[in-house]
């Protein structure tokens, strides 16, 4: 009876309920520069927020990166939804982020995409869905470290 309570109790714990996923952006933000200079700013901005880069390719305008959440900021972020006993997930452990940065030149502007997702372990893995303020902030990062202005 002992191994069956434990069993369950396991099973239940490791059980995560995802919160619904949104679709990812599909919208370019425009800004008034030239890729490079746009470039260099998506660069500035993995620098600025001490995240780890996990792919740049400039020939293709495409940049991944990531960086860890603290319990304590994540749920600003993301919605991970709750493990069975009603903790949000994001205060149970660390959260991480990736950002996935596209661009696209438009004549004098360059397109910029940012994608977002993010995952944790509480014990088991569960995904996250962006609550659209870390693609904001990167987005005004970019705008304000190219020393430009949005269409």
């Amino acid at each position: 009876m002992r191994q069956t309570m434990a069993i369950l109790a396991v099973l239940a714990g490791a059980c995560v309920p995802h919160p619904a996923i949104a679709p990812p952006a599909t919208t370019y933000v425009y800004i008034h520069a030239a890729p490079a200079r746009v470039w260099d700013a998506v660069l500035t901005g993995y620098t600025d927020a001490a995240m780890q880069i996990l792919m740049l390719d400039r020939s293709s305008w495409f940049s991944r990166a990531r960086r860890l959440l603290t319990p304590a900021s994540a749920e600003q972020f993301v919605d991970c939804g709750t493990n069975m006993l009603g903790q949000r997930l994001t205060k149970v452990g660390p959260t991480v982020v990736e950002y996935t940065v596209s661009l696209r030149a438009a004549g004098d502007s360059t397109g910029v995409l940012v994608r977002m997702r993010g995952w944790g372990r509480a014990p088991a893995t569960f995904t996250c869905v962006s609550r659209g303020v870390l693609e904001r902030q990167f987005l005004d990062h970019l705008v304000a470290s190219a020393g430009v202005t949005r269409p």
